[in-house]
């Protein structure tokens, strides 16, 4: 074999590895600015029943949310805190679910979360800090920066309001996109609240794990919510069909009056003491509503006693034996019947165009359109392009093989 011979062959095998370098790169770069975004921030802490003071850093918590349609890994992310420099960088680990949360606190030592890291160490600085959250190749996926402005643009020190993202699409760090949350503690895990009320026209009050809860009530108190609906069951429809509503507060909710009107105009209207506990659930079956739920073209609307809307949704066609489930900001079909229970999805993919949700009105559109795909698919992808160039330089090999005997 000649010396030109080895030359072409050579520029040939670079150039099958610069293809797939370029695939694994484009790949790699999959996951963009806004698909996994800072959401919460517990700066302050919370006051804990029985803990002392000296040791409720470890309840400053961050909660992440992921927009894309698929479940992200975080290995290898992290998440920096900054004044005028690097305050504190924590690795992470992990996975977020699609269009789930991933709760990061201060230290692992804390009960009633549901933690999914750890190690923040209590490294909030109760005069704001810019936090930066980077991917595996140091890019800066997301950021909020409230150093400049020496303050946090959301959350209170003394009430433990913590500091919550308005629209998940908008600015991050727009202090206008953030708000203070409705009650003190937030809502980690959960999806956001209405924000906090100024008008008090009455008390509730609840005995939780950690501390007496006192919110103050306006009009009504935002977070109950349509939460699961079978329209289209295996069943007889007037048997089986059922709506299921949620309280995301950590403090029960007095729904007496409140309504709920299909696209007919039929409307249910709840009776009595009729009240939904902290962070659970009420289901009303059909027999119990008189309301018949299309399996084409649907509407619900949760009205609250003063004729606000509360929450309202939609959907053009009903999947046999799925029910429709809101999960994180997102509406999607399901084969898991979860009645009084935690939702649960099977394909997040399967998802439906929901009607004048009460986050488009507020101009609170997801970022998640066209989402690209998760780091479990680009393993696969790139060992496809390691098993081609493998292939073609064994045949290669061969070649040169061959020609060398000649």
């Amino acid at each position: 074999m000649n010396k030109r011979t080895k030359i072409k062959i050579g520029i040939l095998l670079l150039g099958l590895t610069l293809i797939a370098a370029g695939f694994y790169s484009q790949k790699a770069e999959a996951i963009t600015a806004g698909d996994v975004i800072i959401n919460e921030v517990a700066w302050m802490g919370s006051e804990i029943k029985d803990v002392e003071s000296k040791s409720r850093w470890r309840y400053e918590w961050l909660e992440l949310y992921n927009n894309a349609s698929s479940p992200i890994n975080l290995n290898g992310w992290a998440i920096e805190l900054y004044r005028v420099e690097l305050d504190w960088s924590l690795n992470l680990s992990g996975e977020i679910p699609a269009y789930g949360y991933f709760l990061i606190a201060s230290s692992e030592k804390i009960a009633g979360y549901d933690l999914n890291y750890s190690n923040l160490a209590g490294k909030f600085n109760n005069n704001g800090q810019k936090i930066a959250l980077r991917d595996d190749a140091e890019n800066v996926v997301d950021e909020v920066d409230c150093f400049s402005s020496k303050k946090w643009f959301a959350g209170d020190n003394k009430t433990k309001q913590t500091m919550e993202r308005v629209a998940l699409a908008s600015s991050e760090s727009n202090p206008t996109n953030w708000q203070s949350s409705q009650s003190p503690g937030g809502t980690p895990k959960l999806k956001n609240s209405a924000g906090a009320m100024v008008q008090e026209t009455k008390e509730v009050r609840a005995e939780t794990e950690s501390a007496l809860i006192v919110a103050t009530q306006a009009d009504f108190i935002s977070g109950v919510v349509l939460n699961e609906i079978l329209p289209n069951p295996d069943g007889p429809d007037n048997q089986e069909e059922w709506i299921e509503l949620f309280n995301q507060n950590n403090f029960e909710v007095d729904i007496t009056g409140w309504s709920i009107q299909d696209d007919s105009g039929k409307t249910y209207v709840l009776p009595a003491s009729t009240i939904i506990a902290p962070n659970q659930f009420l289901v009303l079956k059909r027999s119990q509503t008189k309301i018949t739920l299309n399996n084409n073209e649907e509407q619900l609307v949760l009205t609250a006693s003063n004729g606000e809307i509360a929450n309202e949704i939609g959907y053009l066609s009903a999947p046999k034996g799925k029910s429709f489930n809101l999960t994180g900001e997102k509406w999607l079909w399901s084969r898991f019947l979860t009645p009084g229970d935690a939702n649960q999805t099977d394909n997040p993919e399967t998802e439906l165009k929901t009607s004048l949700s009460p986050e488009d009105r507020n101009g609170k559109q997801l970022a998640a359109a066209g989402v690209q795909v998760a780091n479990t698919k680009n393993f696969f992808f790139v060992l496809a392009i390691a098993l081609l160039v493998a292939i073609v330089s064994g045949a290669l090999i061969l070649v040169l093989k061959k020609v060398s005997t000649r």
